[in-house]
């Protein structure tokens, strides 16, 4: 059985993880408030609607895809603390 700190060190983590892929996906809503999405992977394209049927000029840099990012590190984070319940488990069988 896992330890309690360990434990506890697991539901801060994965509750820490869930509130910032909340706050980065609303920022990022917030930042194409507006736009067109055309693509999403690790960047987010985007483009304007157009106005009165022309396409609006721009030139503009595609975005981020900060909550891809969090659920990787998420993922990781969790691999890493199975490997030390693993140990943690082994170790208590040992003795």
């Amino acid at each position: 059985m896992a330890s309690k700190k360990l434990t506890t060190y697991i539901i801060a983590f994965n509750f820490l993880m869930a509130l910032l892929i909340f706050f980065f996906s609303q920022f990022v809503l917030l930042l194409l408030n507006g736009t067109i999405v055309q693509s999403i992977g690790i960047f987010i394209d985007y483009g304007f609607p157009p106005s009165n049927g022309w396409p609006i000029p721009t030139i503009h840099a595609p975005l981020l895809n900060y909550p891809l990012f969090v659920f990787i590190f998420t993922m990781i984070g969790n691999v890493i603390f199975m490997v030390l319940m693993r140990r943690e488990k082994h170790a208590e069988l040992q003795y």
